[in-house]
């Protein structure tokens, strides 16, 4: 009898993961070394100052970066999707080949908008938020001190306690955010690796849905990879070739599970059924 989602702990999860990653090591390092080999191209690609843009030129320069940097993620994006399908191919026993890194960009414009979509949901909140939060503080300061009495107001204490205050309730939202869309940010780029023909709105509202009951989960799951994490910082990233293919095979392993190996057309359909019902 099939295994409830909710009763496979992350271990269990994480030792499918690593006995997957012992029979394909040699292939899983390569690959991985392979895609930030390609992503480091990609950074001296888009580096303004190897078109000859610097800090001398002022806010053309400026625009510049934004604009390098919106290239880059345009082009790095569909990569990430690429990625994702390799280890889910190994995961599924299917034969993987590097050339798989470039599939994200087959359907390129639905898997942008759905990425975009997403990174609106989860990092364009947290941006918003903060810059509400740092407007606040400097019209507050400024206003104050027009005012004349933003000196006895900061020695008073009151004006740090109302600022320590939003901070307080800007860090909750940003756990809430946190809590509410991390399995959608996690899952993502395997459903676009599905190959689906989905379009990205309904795509990311009907996948949201579906996963948004395993936050929790994936939460514990990412903090099972604490001390993995902590080793890639101590070998400068090094050990992220062997443990970024350890974790992707992980959540891999998870997300075949939500959808209980279904064949990607199904999974989509399963979808769409459960929505529409609702």
């Amino acid at each position: 009898m099939e295994k409830d989602i909710n009763s496979i702990s992350s271990e269990e999860l994480k030792q499918q993961a690593w006995g997957i990653l012992l029979t394909k090591k040699k292939k899983s390092i390569l690959f991985t070394l392979f895609f930030f080999l390609l992503t480091f191209a990609l950074c001296i690609l888009f580096d303004e100052e190897l078109w000859g843009y610097d800090e001398s030129m002022g806010s053309n320069y400026d625009i510049a970066v934004i604009l390098f940097n919106l290239a880059f993620y345009l082009a790095f994006s569909p990569l990430v999707v690429g990625f994702y399908k390799f280890f889910l191919q190994m995961s599924r026993g299917c034969t993987e080949k590097f050339s798989v890194l470039l599939s994200g960009f087959k359907k390129y414009i639905r898997n942008m908008l759905a990425i975009i979509m997403a990174d609106v949901i989860y990092y364009g909140l947290l941006v918003v938020l903060g810059i509400i939060f740092f407007i606040f503080v400097y019209v507050s300061a400024e206003g104050l001190d027009s005012l004349h009495i933003q000196s006895k107001f900061l020695e008073s204490g009151l004006y740090s306690f109302w600022m320590a205050i939003l901070l307080a309730i800007a860090l909750a939202l940003f756990f809430f955010l946190i809590f509410k869309t991390f399995a959608l940010i996690e899952f993502l780029p395997f459903v676009l690796a599905d190959n689906n023909n989905m379009g990205a709105f309904k795509l990311i509202r009907s996948f949201w849905k579906r996963t948004s009951p395993y936050n929790y989960k994936m939460i514990k799951l990412w903090f099972s990879f604490i001390l993995w994490w902590v080793l890639c910082v101590i070998t400068l990233g090094i050990a992220l070739l062997w443990v970024l293919p350890y974790w992707t095979l992980t959540k891999a392993e998870f997300y075949k599970r939500l959808f209980k190996e279904y064949s990607p057309i199904d999974v989509m359909e399963d979808i769409s059924i459960e929505t529409s019902n609702n």
